[in-house]
């Protein structure tokens, strides 16, 4: 078992990326305006899934995206994030061809809330730091204060030691949200988006 284990393992290490990383453009800071222009794409060859969209987002600007499932939402987030190359048209973020940056240069600046979050076997407070030395303690509980889940996770055996196990099982499924919602917040990404991202978490009610 352990073999095969180690085989499924190698293949996804000698996989290679279908995503060019060739730009070089690698900032610091972004304004985050966002500009989508007759953008095409098709997962499969002359299935086309978007056709022909365009969309301006000004920095610091919030919009919502609706449209029935399957209607091409999540589509556009992965096209951001260059998960796909889209087919036609073009993305520019604050003027710049998406493909001009480096894909970390990209990447880090754009934080997104899934709706089924992934969580890895081990605590709270690694999974939300990710093992990222420059953040520490105070940094994690301030954040989690301001986003109301420092209560919450104190109240779990061990705190922000408790272990969740693989893939956050020991969590609800509006838990999860919660830890992932702390996760991008400390990262204070230019973009912020939220993929059908409170789909489980509880409205609050002030009686």
């Amino acid at each position: 078992m352990g073999m095969v284990a180690a085989d499924r393992i190698f293949k996804i290490l000698r996989t290679e990326s279908q995503i060019e990383d060739l730009g070089t453009l690698n900032p610091d800071k972004i304004d985050g305006g966002i500009s989508i222009k007759n953008l095409r794409f098709s997962y499969i060859t002359g299935e086309e899934v978007l056709h022909g969209i365009n969309l301006e987002i000004k920095p610091g600007e919030k919009i919502a995206v609706v449209g029935a499932t399957g209607a091409g939402k999540s589509t556009i987030i992965n096209l951001l994030s260059r998960f796909y190359e889209f087919d036609e048209g073009s993305i520019l973020l604050d003027k710049n061809s998406i493909k001009d940056f480096s894909l970390n240069g990209l990447r880090k600046h754009i934080g997104i809330v899934l709706q089924d979050v992934f969580l890895f076997a081990d605590t709270i407070y690694n999974n939300i730091t990710l093992y990222d030395t420059d953040i520490d303690e105070e940094d994690v509980y301030y954040a989690a204060k301001e986003i109301g889940v420092h209560d919450f996770i104190l109240s779990l055996p061990g705190g922000y030691q408790y272990n969740v196990k693989e893939r956050g099982v020991m969590l609800s499924s509006g838990q999860r949200q919660l830890i992932s919602f702390l996760r991008v917040y400390l990262s204070n990404p230019s973009i912020l988006i939220l993929d059908e991202a409170t789909s489980n978490l509880d409205t609050e009610r002030n009686d």
